[in-house]
C-alpha cells in the first residue's frame, strides 16, 4: 500500500503546484499534521468560492 505525501495530497487538490516547490517547501509541507493537510485543503476551496482564480499561495 502506498501513501501519499501531503505535497502530493495538495497537489492533487490545486492548493498547489508541487513543480515550482524547493526542497525546503517539501520537506516544511511534509511535515504538517493530516489536521493541517485538510485545513489547507478547506481554506482553498473556499477562497476559490468568494474569488475565482485567486488560491492560496504557499
Amino acid at each position: 500500500m502506498s501513501t501519499k505525501s501531503n505535497t502530493e495530497h495538495l497537489h492533487e487538490e490545486g492548493v498547489i503546484n508541487k513543480e515550482e516547490l524547493t526542497k525546503e517547501h517539501v520537506k516544511a509541507i511534509d511535515g504538517l499534521s493530516k489536521d493541517e493537510v485538510e485545513q489547507l485543503k478547506s481554506i482553498n476551496k473556499s477562497v476559490k468560492k468568494v474569488s475565482p482564480g485567486v488560491g492560496i499561495m504557499l
